[in-house]
């Protein structure tokens, strides 16, 4: 099967989608990254390697993606940041239409969340959210 690759345009829009949009960055600012910081400044949110597969249809070529963003919130004894805080990702990015520098985003869907202690320091939490996304190219 055909395939191409779009993770880093996937990645580098979800990024900037996330740094622009009003509900995550009054929670995080601008720590929206694709790594972790010697020091980082909480809360902040961290975008895994895309997870691709590739997919095929008439007329088109591309992937399936998988895009899991990690929220981290500290200094909170319940779960309620860190929760608000993933609910500020799916907001922000369930459905998005993303215009991505290479590739059409067909779909982006939320996936399921999770969340569960952080084991930096207590009282601190670590979120998971989890995207499906289908980017393509017209071939034909």
């Amino acid at each position: 099967m055909a395939s191409r690759d779009f993770s880093d345009a996937l990645t580098s829009a979800a990024m900037l989608a996330l740094a622009n949009d009003p509900g995550v960055a009054a929670i995080v600012g601008d720590r929206v990254r694709d790594y972790v910081e010697d020091k980082p400044r909480w809360p902040f949110l961290r975008l895994d390697p895309v997870t691709v597969t590739p997919w095929e249809a008439s007329c088109w070529v591309g992937m399936e993606a998988e895009l899991v963003i990690h929220s981290f919130v500290r200094a909170d004894r319940s779960t309620r940041g860190v929760q608000r805080l993933n609910a500020a990702v799916v907001a922000a990015l369930d459905e998005a239409a993303l215009p991505l520098s290479e590739g059409v985003l067909l779909g982006l869907d939320h996936r399921g969340s999770t969340t569960g202690p952080d084991t930096a320091e207590p009282a601190s939490w670590h979120g998971i959210v989890r995207f499906r996304a289908l980017v393509v190219e017209v071939t034909g």
